[in-house]
């Protein structure tokens, strides 16, 4: 459906601090802490795909039932705000709009079958850095 070098533009520009990147701007000469904000606590924790959790509290892990597509299908367009226009950017430029629209909805409709089809599998956990900050 596409090509290689389509495949090889696909490109996600995500970065996650550790907690000594995240701690940097506290320290001593960091703008954080010329502004007198201090960290008491600083973490980085993932949080369980909240979509998952509560699919399989009501449901159970049953894989390929009408059930697993509706979590799927609830599921997904979620990851789509996130990586849509990365995956449609990614596509030749000869490529038309419609047409790009139509291979990118493809590929969501295929994920969201296989994660119908491995429920426990996908997933779209959350990682957050929490701090408690005070001011001097």
């Amino acid at each position: 459906l596409i090509t290689q070098e389509e495949v090889d533009r696909t490109t996600f520009y995500n970065y996650y601090r550790s907690v000594d990147e995240h701690m940097d701007t506290f320290s001593e000469g960091g703008a954080a802490h010329a502004l007198g904000l201090r960290v008491k606590r600083g973490e980085t924790r993932v949080v369980p795909c909240p979509y998952r959790a509560a699919w399989m509290a009501k449901r159970g892990a049953q894989a390929g039932t009408p059930e697993a597509l509706e979590y799927a299908r609830g599921m997904v367009p979620t990851m789509r705000t996130w990586s849509n226009s990365t995956y449609t950017s990614a596509l030749n430029e000869e490529r038309s709009a419609e047409e790009k629209g139509k291979l990118v909805d493809e590929l969501f409709e295929r994920l969201a079958k296989k994660t119908a089809a491995e429920p426990t599998e996908i997933a779209m956990p959350y990682c957050h850095w929490y701090a408690d900050i005070t001011k001097e």
